[in-house]
Formats: C-alpha cells, structure tokens, sequence
C-alpha cells in the first residue's frame, strides 16, 4: 500500500512539473493574444503572439497530445514602438496535413500559453467552410464577435477571413489598447484557427492619436501584429501573398496601396506585376485549383451612392474611395485569368453582384458565369456604423449588375466549398443569425448558362 501511495505521489510531482513547464511565470512575459496564419504549405504553421515585455526566446512547441509536444519552431520578435509590447512570431515545421494538433507559445523563462488546438492544412481536395466579413471593430461588433466566435468553437468553419478594417484602432483614443482589445474579444477564435488578414485603410495610421502618426504611418501595426505567407508567395509584408487550400488558390490583393490611383500611393511594390505573375503560375500550374478567389479591401462594384455613378451604375472615384481607379487596375486581370469571387469591404452593408464585366452583366445565372461575382460584406460592426441603413444612400434604382443588397445590420458570411464544381455562399445577420441571402456557383461544361 505505502508503495502504491509513494508512485501515485510521484506521479503527481511529475505532472506538476510538467505542466509548470509550460505555465506562466511573469505578468509581464505573459502570453496573450495567440492567433496563427497558413504559411502555403500544409505542413507547417505561422504562430503570433503578445507580450508585454520581451522574452529570451520566441518559441512555439506543437504535439499530437496536450503537454508532449513533438515539435518546435524558434521565430523572432517585432515592435511598432518602444514600450507598446512585443509581437512574436515562429512557424513551426514538419507537421502532417489535416491533423489536429495541441500547442504551446512562449518562453521557458518567460512562460508558455495555456494549451490550445489547431488543425493543419490538407494536402489534398477537399470539402471546407470558412468565415469571412470585414470592417469589425470592437464598439459595434459584439454581436457579429459572439457569431464568429460560435463558429470557431462549433467547428462550423475551418478558419477565418477578415478583409481588412480590423480593429478600427486608428477611430480610438487609446490605439494600443483598442489593438490588444480586438485581440481579447476574438480570443475564442484566433487561437484555435488560422485567421487570415488583409489591409483596409484603417490600418493605415493612428488617426486619432496625432502624437504616434510617424510611428504608425503606413501600416506598420498591421504588419507587425500579423504574418501572413507573402513569404512564401513572393507578395509584400501582409499586403498582398496567396496561398493554396484545398480547391482554391486564395489571392489577398492590397487596395490600399501600390497600384494607380491608389488612396495611399506606393510604398511595397509592383503590386499589379506580382498579381499577374501570380495569376499566371495558378492557371497553368498542373496541380491547378479549379477555383479563384479573391480578397481585397475596397470594392469595384457597390451600388452605394459614394461608390458609383447613379445613372449607370458604373464605378467611380470619391474623396476616399476609388472604385474606379480599382476596376481599371485589377478587372481586366480578374477576367484574363478566370478570378471566380472577389470578396470585399469598405463599404458597411452588404451587397451581391451578379456575374459581371466592365459594368455588363451577361447573364444572371451562378451556372458557368461568364464573368466576375462580387460580394460587398463591410458590415461585421464598424464604429461608424452602417453605409447605407438609409436607403437614400443607395443608388435607386439598383444598377443591373447588382444582385442583392442589405444595409439595415450588422452580418457576417459563410463560405462553403463542396468541390472542384459548386461553392455556396450564405450571408446573416448577426443580431438574430437570420440567412439574409445566398447563392451557389456552379461550373459545369456539360450545362448551359
């Protein structure tokens, strides 16, 4: 008995002392914050996080079980500013595709996260869904946040796509804090999927705190606090990159910078150059994906009155809106090379188009569209509220290529990918999760549009 109790004893220091291994020691070194990113290969990952003061190590160890952890990656650190914390950020490597994994992210003097769980990419087609909204916040978007974060935990969505208008930290006094809050508030989501990201322009500076402008300028927070794989796609910082999963080859553009015409000018390169490279390799790569799709901030089409003209419909350039400088940079592009869907924001309602090509819709059918679908969802709970909750603000009437059009909450859009032939679309509110429209593409030679 005494012998029983002794190895049951030291069974138990064994346990603590593996678990104080990967347990917090110091308020200043804690982690928070945790969010990931694909890195455009199925195995490995891009891990990020916060600490308020540095560590000796950025270190991320990843296992098949929670406390034995197989797997490590050592990254580096980066801060926007001296004194507004540091960001972390190590890929780990070696992984299998499609696994679930536990991991933990930190420093042995520091202090390691709590375990949280991951699944990598897959290697091969197949079925998957993912989140997408863009313009959030933190003042509005309680609502849209509790929906999202539903889905995470719900393993309704494999991971999420924000188009841009992140945080709205540059609309708050306090911009740091509105950053780490952000965070906090999607905690539930970012830590256990990969959350993948593109600039609006409110990540541009710290508009409402002139006394950090230069430290702020030109996106620097964005590019700090996330690490997309332009790595690996040859784009620029988290501007622009693509990445492969499973049917789709995912395109994150920049409408913010790097093209003519752009609101904030060129600061990260031939955008356009590496967009059309990038299009090339895609559509005649053996292992083509049978889809497209495309992510930016600001729309081409959107039938709100700042973004078109209210006779024909046809795109146009505003004060800070250049849906038309968009269109002549990036449409031609799109069409040359079969772009399915162009997701973006910017704009806080929501809008469908029917396939579309320079301002002409050919046909209104989703089966073998010959043209470019785009979906307007700027409504996940920006604190400016919605564009176009009067409907005095949108074009009337509608312009023929727009489809559907939503402006009276918030929302937030599901992505369902069945195959290399149908994806659907779905778009709900976030108040009461009502289905306020969807629709389904189809590609299939052996149907007539």
């Amino acid at each position: 008995m005494r012998s029983t109790t002794f190895i049951l004893a030291l069974a138990l220091i064994v346990a603590c002392s593996i678990n104080s291994a990967f347990s917090q020691t110091s308020s200043n070194t804690q982690v928070q914050y945790p969010h990931m990113a694909f890195t455009g290969d199925p195995t490995s990952m891009m891990f990020s996080w916060y600490t308020q003061e540095n560590t000796t190590t950025s270190t991320c160890h990843v296992g098949l079980e929670s406390g034995s952890y197989q797997f490590t990656g050592t990254g580096y650190t980066a801060e926007w500013m001296t004194g507004k914390g540091i960001m972390h950020h190590a890929m780990v490597t070696g992984l299998t595709p499609s696994t679930k994994y536990y991991y933990v992210c930190g420093d042995p003097q520091g202090g390691f996260s709590d375990p949280f769980t991951f699944t990598t990419a897959p290697s091969s087609n197949v079925p998957f869904s993912i989140g997408l909204y863009g313009d959030m916040g933190t003042e509005r978007a309680g609502e849209t946040i509790k929906r999202v974060n539903d889905l995470a935990k719900d393993e309704r969505v494999s991971w999420i796509y924000h188009v841009g208008d992140i945080s709205y930290a540059d609309d708050q006094p306090d911009f740091q804090y509105t950053w780490n809050r952000w965070f906090d508030l999607m905690d539930p989501t970012t830590a256990i999927m990969p959350y993948m990201t593109l600039p609006g322009n409110h990540e541009f500076i710290a508009d409402a705190s002139p006394e950090i402008w230069e430290e702020t300028r030109y996106f620097k927070v964005y590019n700090t606090r996330f690490n997309m794989p332009s790595y690996s796609s040859n784009g620029s910082t988290n501007m622009w990159y693509s990445f492969d999963y499973s049917y789709v080859h995912f395109i994150s553009i920049d409408t913010e910078t790097d093209y003519p015409g752009a609101v904030f000018g060129d600061h990260f390169g031939d955008q356009l150059a590496w967009l059309e490279n990038d299009l090339q390799v895609a559509t005649s790569s053996p292992d083509r994906k049978p889809w497209i799709i495309v992510g930016g901030h600001r729309p081409m089409y959107s039938s709100d009155h700042d973004q078109s003209n209210a006779t024909d419909g046809a795109p146009m350039n505003t004060d800070d809106n250049d849906a038309y400088s968009i269109q002549v940079a990036f449409e031609d592009l799109f069409h040359k090379y079969g772009v399915d869907l162009y997701f973006t924001g910017h704009v806080h309602s929501y809008e469908r188009t029917y396939p579309v090509y320079q301002n002409h819709v050919n046909s209104t059918s989703y089966v073998n569209p010959q043209g470019l679908v785009e979906v307007v969802i700027g409504c996940a709970g920006s604190i400016e509220g919605l564009s176009d909750k009067d409907p005095s603000h949108w074009n009337d009437p509608e312009p023929s290529w727009s489809a559907y059009r939503y402006g009276d909450g918030f929302g937030y859009g599901i992505l369902d990918i069945y195959n290399s032939s149908t994806i659907a679309w779905s778009f709900y509110t976030s108040d009461n999760n009502k289905l306020m429209d969807s629709f389904v593409i189809v590609k299939d030679p052996s149907l007539s549009s």
